[in-house]
Parts: C-alpha cells; sequence; structure tokens
C-alpha cells in the first residue's frame, strides 16, 4: 500500500482482529461474529487505532524528540550542526546577549575591521551560550535511544591510514559543533586515548569489540568509514510475508517422518496431603481470627503438646525397640507443659495466649477421657491395650510403578506423535505420622495402628457436641488415603522383618480434637482406601509424568 493511511488503517484492522482473537480463544466463528456485529454499528463501532505506523522511520528535529525514545536513534550529520552559528556570529554587526548589547564597525569594507572590547565581550557570551544549547542538544540526542545510537557522518579533515587505523586531526576550532563535542566526550571515555603528531588516533577495530570501561554498560563503539562495509539485506513487504506463509503452509506433507522414540524413567516426590480429594461439608462454625491465632498456628501448638504429654504406659516386657517404650507420664493437661509448647510458638499476644491456654485445657481434658486417653493410661479397650507407642514417628515410602502402554505424545498437524514411551516411574513420599500404638489383644496378637490428630473447629465458639455417624463418616473419607499411605508404609516396615516378630495393622483412626474422640476406620474403609492409594498415586505419577490421554 503506497500510501500510509492506508497502510495505518490496515494495521489497525489487524489489531483489532488480533484483540478479539486473545478474547474468544482463536475460534474463528466468533471472531467472525464480532467482526459482524462491529460492522452493523456502523459510526458507532470502536475507532481505529492512530499510532504511528510500523516499520517506519520517524524524522524529526532534536527539539521536536524530547521526551521520546526509540530502540534505534540516527543522528545525522553531527559533525556540521553549530558549525554554521559560529560562522554567522562572525558576519554578525549586532549582537545581543542577556546581560548585553554590542555593534560592530565596519568602515572600511575589505579591511580588517577595528577592535573591540565591548564586541569581544558580547561574542565571548553569545559563544558561550550557543555552546551550552549544543551540549544540551547532543545530550537530548545521545539519550533518545534506548538499544543503540547511530552517528551519520564525520569529520571532513579524517583520514585513514595504510593500517586501516583512523587519523583526525585536533585544533581549536574543533569544538563547535555536536560531533566535535561527542568526540571531546568520546576522548574523556577512553582509558588511554592516542594522539600522533597532534590527531586523535582511533583503531575502529579494537573500539568495535572492547566495552567503554564503567560507562552504564556501553559495550563498544563501531566506526564504519565507506557504505561498502555494509552486507546489503534485502527486505520483504509484510504483504509478500503472508503470501510466502499461505504458500507455504498449502506445501505442507502430511507425511512426515515419525521421530526415534525414546525410553526414560521418571521420578517424583509427593506429600501425604496431596493424595485427597474428597470435599467434605463445614464441620463447625467460624472462627474469630482476632481472638485467636490461625488455625495452622494453633494446630502446630496442639500436635506438639500431644507429642510432649501423651502418656506412654510402656510395657518393658515387650520385644519393641526401646524408643517405642519411653515412658511418659500424662501431662496434657499440665500447665506447664501448656506453657512450654506456648512459648515454643510465635503467639504473643498475652490475651491470644490466654485462650489458648484454656483452651488447649479444655481439649486435653476431652482427650484423656476419650479411647486414645484411656489406652494411653494403659487401660485395657475393647480388647486391646498399649503396649508402647510412638509420636511423630518419621517414614518414608518408594512405590515403584512399571507402566504399561505410557506415552508422551507431541501435536503435529498429521495428528499426534508418539516421542517417549516411560520405562519406570518412581514416587517418593517422605513424611511423619502423629502417633502410633503398639497394641496387643486379648489373644496376645500384636498389632500397629496409625492414629492422626485433626483440629479442625477447634477455635470455633460453638460448643461440640459428640460426633454423629454421618460426621464420623464425613471425617474419614476426606482423610482416608492420607490413613491408607501412613498404614501401608507400617505395614511395609513390617514385611521387612522375620514373620514371627511381624505385628499385623489395624484400620487407621483420626483424633477429633474439638471433641476428644478416636473416629477408626472399618476393616472394609481400610481395604478399599488401600485400593483406592494405589490408583490416585499412578494418577498423580501420570500428571507429573506428562503422560498422553489415549
Amino acid at each position: 500500500h503506497s500510501r500510509t493511511s492506508d497502510r495505518r488503517d490496515i494495521e489497525s484492522w489487524m489489531h483489532m482482529v488480533r484483540s478479539i482473537g486473545d478474547e474468544v480463544g482463536k475460534d474463528s466463528a466468533l471472531i467472525m461474529e464480532r467482526l459482524e456485529r462491529y460492522h452493523s454499528l456502523r459510526r458507532e463501532g470502536p475507532t481505529g487505532n492512530e499510532s504511528a505506523v510500523s516499520d517506519a522511520i520517524n524524522i524529526m528535529t532534536i527539539h521536536a524528540a524530547k521526551g521520546l525514545e526509540a530502540p534505534i536513534v540516527v543522528l545525522f550529520d553531527p559533525f556540521a550542526i553549530g558549525r554554521s552559528d559560529a560562522q554567522m556570529m562572525a558576519r554578525e554587526r549586532v549582537l545581543v546577549t542577556p546581560d548585553l548589547v554590542a555593534g560592530r564597525l565596519d568602515p572600511w569594507p575589505g579591511a580588517k575591521k577595528p577592535e573591540s572590547g565591548t564586541w569581544e565581550l558580547a561574542r565571548l557570551i553569545e559563544d558561550g551560550q550557543q555552546r551550552a544549547e549544543r551540549r544540551r542538544h547532543l545530550y537530548v540526542a545521545l539519550t533518545r535511544a534506548r538499544d543503540r545510537i547511530i552517528l551519520a557522518g564525520g569529520p571532513t579533515d579524517a583520514s585513514i591510514g595504510e593500517d586501516g587505523r583512523i587519523r583526525i586531526p585536533t585544533h581549536q576550532d574543533r569544538r563547535d559543533s555536536l560531533g566535535d563535542m561527542f568526540l571531546s566526550g568520546l576522548i574523556g571515555m577512553l582509558d588511554s586515548p592516542q594522539f600522533v603528531d597532534d590527531a586523535l588516533i582511533l583503531d575502529s577495530e579494537s573500539m568495535s569489540r572492547t566495552p567503554i570501561p564503567d560507562k552504564l554498560g556501553l559495550e563498544g563503539i563501531s566506526i564504519f568509514h565507506h557504505s561498502d562495509c555494509f552486507e546489503e539485506i534485502s527486505r520483504t513487504s509484510p504483504l509478500t510475508q503472508v503470501m510466502n506463509r499461505i504458500e507455504l503452509f498449502s506445501k505442507v506433507s502430511t507425511h512426515t517422518q515419525a521421530p526415534p522414540i525414546r525410553r526414560i524413567n521418571h521420578s517424583l516426590s509427593l506429600s501425604a496431603h496431596d493424595l485427597d480429594q474428597y470435599q467434605p461439608q463445614a464441620y463447625t462454625g467460624a472462627f474469630n481470627p482476632e481472638l485467636w491465632p490461625s488455625p495452622q498456628e494453633f494446630g502446630t501448638v496442639y500436635h506438639r503438646l500431644f507429642e510432649i504429654g501423651l502418656a506412654n504406659p510402656a510395657n518393658e516386657s515387650s520385644e519393641l525397640e526401646s524408643s517405642w517404650l519411653h515412658e511418659n507420664q500424662d501431662r496434657l493437661s499440665d500447665m506447664k507443659t501448656i506453657t512450654q509448647v506456648l512459648d515454643e510458638s510465635s503467639i504473643i499476644d498475652s490475651a491470644i495466649r490466654t485462650r489458648c491456654r484454656e483452651r488447649l485445657l479444655t481439649l486435653a481434658q476431652s482427650a484423656r477421657q476419650g479411647k486414645l486417653g484411656l489406652l494411653a493410661s494403659g487401660a485395657e479397650v475393647d480388647g486391646y491395650c498399649v503396649e508402647g507407642l510412638r509420636t511423630e514417628l518419621p517414614f518414608y515410602l518408594r512405590h515403584d510403578i512399571e507402566p504399561e502402554n505410557w506415552s508422551r505424545n507431541i501435536w503435529t498437524p498429521s495428528g499426534d506423535v508418539r516421542i517417549a514411551e516411560l520405562g519406570k516411574v518412581e514416587v517418593r513420599f517422605e513424611g511423619r505420622a502423629d502417633l502410633v500404638l503398639a497394641l496387643k489383644d486379648e489373644q496376645e496378637k500384636k498389632w500397629l495402628q496409625v492414629v492422626d490428630a485433626k483440629t479442625t473447629g477447634c477455635l470455633s465458639e460453638q460448643e461440640h457436641f459428640v460426633l454423629n455417624q454421618q460426621q464420623k463418616d464425613e471425617i474419614i473419607a476426606e482423610h482416608r488415603l492420607q490413613l491408607a499411605l501412613y498404614s501401608h508404609a507400617l505395614k511395609i516396615g513390617e514385611m521387612q522383618k522375620p514373620e514371627a516378630e511381624r505385628r499385623g495393622i489395624l484400620p487407621p483412626a483420626i483424633l477429633w480434637a474439638a471433641t476428644g474422640e478416636m473416629v477408626e476406620m472399618s476393616q472394609t474403609e481400610y481395604e478399599l482406601a488401600s485400593l483406592e492409594l494405589i490408583v490416585r498415586i499412578e494418577e498423580l505419577a501420570k500428571e507429573s509424568a506428562e503422560v498422553s490421554k489415549s
């Protein structure tokens, strides 16, 4: 399009189409529908973009360029800008400055003009003002460039020696133009400027590859003395570029050679909290954040009290390791212990600490009266008694998957292409179980049971009643895979022991701290959760390994 206005209209239209495409997800039908709606609005439709035409050069004066910025700025013939000012001033007969007005008599044309101190002073003032203005112009010109500044033109008396170096004579008159001022500044920037016979010597090759030291990241200065220094680059119009793309797409072959299929392994680390997806109903009301710490902070405090304050009856006659038989007195409701765990926390507000102390005491008393509290005291409950226990028991579990038909594909115009097959996937879990009980039943059979403490709803102001069956089912459903993982880790550990020393694994349980109840999985729920656990781990492994859907 030869006319700038036509080109601007087309670019504005293309910008609108791209913007609509971004909004509607590149759907061609929706783009067409939006354009037809705009067309029906006529003059009431959206206005065009009046921005400058792209891929164009703006030509302007230095004064007009103030406040603007461009990636590349060309300063044309800087060694001529300012010389005419000095030549014109030499021909003037009247000089007017802010401080002085002076005239210069010329009674004898062709002869030397009479000397005048007033004229000489006015000339020096005017000369200084013009030089200061040119320095400001030079600053404006050089600082308009974001990436690159090009000075097109050089001193008329410069020459190139046989060694390829540039020779620029230095003399008193070399201070009038913008180019002379730039040259003067360049000499000051160089570490060791070289002068030979009153001439500045510049090695263009070394200057182009040597950063200017300590000058705001200036990477170098390239000097070109002839148009032959440049390579010819053919330009293609935007219309031709689009037509070339269309032609290229029309020649795309649907028969592409499939890339070689690689066989790869994959590994990932997961947390027990990554497993469960069930969204339960709310158990209790909300808490007031101005009266309490965050639920996470309070949960940490409760778990710490649970860790050091829970009693351990520790049957010394058991075959358990010593770490299970560390006898501990019941200190759940001991005020010194409660104060200790609060001191270890980040809770500093005295009123909040007082409320937390009272709430922890209430929760501790509820836990002591529940099934877990009775077991920890050494009592027999439902045919089981505790031989020992571990709080914050660390575990590490690795689950290896031998995938069948797991692959990674890439999209191509001809369809998805397989690029890799997964040979092995390793899933790792590492964490701590809140509590593991070592139990013995009435038939002297040995068992292990995981108990995970949950503090949901502990900061609610509502009164906590005994959980009904629906609430218990919700609690188990929300945490069933996490509990199954802990129990599976225990089972793997027991399988490493001689068969005669192995303990069975009971269905896991939740200590619901708000009421002190021990909510246990049934055997059927436990078996189903164990199967779901393996399926869920494989789902997460597929997501992490970026397995393509078949």
